[in-house]
């Protein structure tokens, strides 16, 4: 009798997986997927399933008996083609080309000495430095760029040190690439936008005016480049800058604590940074599309977007899951997984209120999301498209025997792609407090 329950929920929920792919997509669901809003269709899939089965209400949490558990319900078919799309030399310089391409180089230069010459024409003293400005070339800014990258690895507390010539301290090569006045001048003018074509009305960031198009180029660079594999993850990413700003953040989990935050989608494997976007508080520059859903639904969309409907499984923390959000993913064809908050809107009623021991678990099914809860040292929520509610025996650091949801293990081994991001531009800190010049 159990294993014909099982067999039964299994049907249903490949009944509910079939629905779900003839649900609209992306371009005709702005008005359904509006929160608190049930479109004609989730009603006309619930009545398609036989009201004979134990899930005749597939729309609804329905408890799961985690000791004889349902299959898994299929993942979507992933139809993306994952890998470099672009010829490319095996050289440093050549992939970073990739990304800082002619269209950027081309677009500093202009800039650079476009505010150098109004920098300039302004009324200055008679020995003022910038006198001996010279406009840069392509070749001059390739130049900066690496020495500001050289900077990265050989750390000297001041900038003037990197032009020493005491030989204690010297490093001589830096010397045969610029000179140090010359170095200082390019630092000094370097720019990214035209400031006197600045409108606030017309922007559409004008906190972020002074990089907003050399980011969008260099953003559209690495989403043309490479194309990422089925598992990817969205979390917050935050480069240290202590300077004035009104939006710096501070994260304490992050290592840099103080700086500007931005939300990012990498590949889950390498930690690629496929997409992102700077965050500037009330002003942050969202896809239009999802303004309907609030800041964590609305950030993670705007990333994952060009992704939809190819098969991806999405990692998020408990900042972003949510029934509302992974609903979304369902009907444009994307898996998800992730921790959760138990308070979020739309969980199971029961969620939160029943206790637990420790190794317990709990769970409920809405059609393809399944809402875990298990308790180890405490409670650990999580939501998902693609598992069920089995454990893994798995030995900790202590040599202790243990087992933990398979939900759980997969979101430890698919969510630090972001971390990996990070820990990869840790060793080439390009942002540095020894580029002053004094």
């Amino acid at each position: 009798m159990a294993s014909s329950s099982r067999h039964l929920t299994a049907e249903a929920l490949m009944q509910l997986e079939d629905s779900d792919l003839d649900m609209p997509s992306l371009e005709d669901s702005s008005d359904s997927d509006a929160p608190g809003n049930l479109s004609s269709d989730s009603e006309s899939d619930s009545d398609s399933i036989s009201s004979d089965t134990e899930v005749s209400d597939a729309r609804v949490w329905c408890p799961v008996n985690t000791t004889r558990a349902p299959p898994p319900p299929p993942r979507f078919p992933f139809t993306g083609e994952p890998g470099l799309k672009v010829a490319c030399e095996h050289c440093p310089l050549a992939y970073l080309q990739l990304f800082f391409s002619d269209a950027v180089i081309d677009k500093i230069v202009v800039e650079t000495n476009r505010y150098a010459a109004q920098e300039i024409a302004a009324p200055r003293r008679p020995l003022s430095r910038t006198r001996m400005w010279e406009p840069i070339t392509k070749e001059d800014l390739w130049r900066f760029l690496g020495l500001i990258i050289l900077q990265g690895v050989v750390g000297k507390p001041l900038q003037k040190w990197y032009w020493s010539t005491n030989k204690v301290i010297a490093t001589p090569f830096f010397g045969t690439v610029m000179s140090e006045y010359r170095f200082g001048l390019i630092m000094k003018f370097l720019h990214f936008a035209d400031n006197t074509a600045f409108d606030e009305s017309t922007h559409p960031a004008p906190k972020l005016k002074k990089i907003w198009e050399v980011h969008q180029l260099v953003m559209e660079n690495f989403r043309n480049t490479y194309v990422p594999q089925r598992d990817i993850s969205v979390d917050e990413s935050l480069m240290a800058f202590k300077g004035r700003l009104s939006w710096i953040q501070y994260i304490a989990s992050k290592r840099a604590r103080f700086g500007v935050k931005s939300y990012t989608l990498c590949e889950s494997a390498t930690g690629y940074i496929w997409n992102s976007v700077l965050y500037t508080g009330k002003g942050t520059q969202f896809n239009p599309a999802f303004s309907n859903y609030g800041l964590a639904t609305s950030s993670v969309l705007s990333l994952v977007e060009p992704l939809l409907n190819k098969g991806y499984c999405l990692t998020t923390d408990n900042f972003y899951s949510s029934p509302e959000l992974f609903e979304f993913l369902i009907r444009n064809k994307t898996d998800a997984y992730g921790t959760v908050r138990p308070n979020r809107r739309e969980m199971p009623t029961a969620f939160a209120k029943q206790k637990l021991k420790s190794g317990d678990i709990v769970a409920w099914q809405k059609g393809k999301m399944l809402a875990l809860r298990w308790r180890d040292k405490r409670d650990v929520c999580a939501l998902s498209t693609v598992h069920d509610a089995s454990s893994v025996t798995t030995r900790t650091r202590g040599g202790k025997v243990l087992d933990k949801p398979q939900v759980i293990l997969d979101y430890n081994h698919t969510m630090g792609g972001v971390d990996r991001a990070d820990q990869a531009m840790t060793y080439y800190p390009a942002v540095r407090k020894q580029q002053k010049n004094h």
